[in-house]
């Protein structure tokens, strides 16, 4: 079964590196052995395991100590691990922003224009590597890290929730959105009992159904909605384009028939661009003029992802870390991913987009002992 051709980096699902961690430990000797067995196949295949930031915040989030702990001494005993490489060299693994980081330093130093040139530019020098003992170092030095995972659940929560709250209008053309005479302040006053209903109702039937208190959250997206109109509305000026002055898609990309969810989508990545150009050295003019749409890999497979994850029928905060461990598919030589995440991937292969020939192989998480077989053979081929 021995593969070392080079090094292979293999992402495994979080749930699959949870379970493997909790056999390793178990008083079960049958269970510690699949675990044992599981790690030697690995490292006998050349493969090093996969750590994103991601990968730490979803298995340092749990709420018992003794689990965290237990988890951080398995990754000490892998063989061999790798992680993204942090964008400047800093120490610690790398998140998908950082993968992104490297993109769009690859676009505009590297001359790579197109989202293939700029993935095998970034593959090149993306990985570090090393030993499970020297990637965590003192159990103790983790413990910043643990408490911010942590404090992170809710919030994951939340944002997951919110982004499921679609508007009616989302499927309005720009056109159609512009000639709309906007409702007087006192009756938007009126209604917002109503609209904060509606909201709330929104959040209950989409929402993460572990959301600690969706009233709240249903209420204070009202508030902060209303509040914001109601600024924009206090000064001279057609509200409408006050409204849409609040994106900031460059003018040359709008279109009449462009959807409002459309807009939006282009919004989120601008935005996204715009987080990522600040960390980018040299400090370059950096927007969706610069940067066209579907021109930065992780940030277009990222998108496509959301889409489709904020219109299935369950959601979770959960799915945010799932869509980060995801675009991994774009750099790793095998990505295991949960199975409504795998489904969400082979569409965005079959779509024919910017990404759809990058995303490399991936597997639908399993019962794990299965999965060497399965990472073999790709290996192999």
């Amino acid at each position: 079964m021995t593969i070392l051709a080079r090094p292979w980096m293999v992402s495994l699902d979080t749930a699959t590196l949870s379970r493997v961690s909790s056999d390793f430990w178990a008083a079960d000797s049958a269970r510690r052995e699949n675990s044992q067995t599981f790690v030697r196949s690995l490292t006998e295949l050349g493969v090093h395991v996969v750590l994103s930031q991601s990968h730490l915040i979803e298995l340092l989030r749990h709420e018992n100590d003794d689990v965290v702990a237990k988890r951080l001494k398995f990754i000490q005993k892998l063989p061999l691990v790798a992680s993204p490489r942090p964008y400047l060299d800093v120490s610690g693994a790398g998140s998908m922003a950082c993968i992104a980081t490297h993109e769009l330093h690859a676009f505009i130093y590297d001359d790579c224009k197109d989202p293939v040139s700029i993935c095998s530019s970034v593959r090149e020098g993306l990985w570090q590597t090393g030993t499970g003992e020297s990637y965590v170092g003192r159990l103790e030095d983790w413990n910043p890290l643990i408490h911010a995972a942590r404090a992170t659940i809710e919030q994951d929560r939340v944002i997951a929730t919110v982004s499921r709250i679609s508007p009616q209008c989302s499927s309005m053309p720009l056109g159609h959105f512009l000639s709309i005479k906007p409702v007087p302040k006192i009756l938007r006053n009126h209604r917002f009992p109503q609209f904060t209903d509606k909201l709330l109702q929104s959040v209950r039937r989409n929402g993460d159904k572990r959301l600690l208190n969706p009233d709240s959250v249903a209420h204070n997206l009202a508030t902060r909605t209303q509040a914001r109109i109601d600024r924009l509305d206090d000064d001279d000026g057609d509200l409408v384009y006050k409204l849409l002055s609040q994106y900031i898609v460059p003018s040359s990309l709008l279109r009449a028939e462009m959807t409002l969810g459309g807009l939006g989508d282009l919004d989120l990545l601008a935005r996204r661009l715009e987080v990522i150009g600040d960390a980018l050295v040299g400090d370059p003019q950096v927007d969706l003029e610069s940067v066209p749409p579907g021109t930065l890999p992780t940030l277009t497979l990222d998108l496509e992802l959301t889409k489709r994850q904020v219109a299935a029928e369950r959601v979770s905060g959960s799915d945010l870390g799932d869509g980060h461990l995801a675009t991994l598919a774009l750099y790793a030589d095998v990505t295991e991913v949960d199975k409504r995440t795998e489904a969400y991937l082979r569409q965005i292969r079959n779509s024919g987009g910017p990404v759809s020939q990058l995303i490399g192989h991936t597997l639908k998480t399993t019962d794990y002992p299965g999965l060497v077989d399965q990472i073999a053979r790709h290996l192999s081929s």
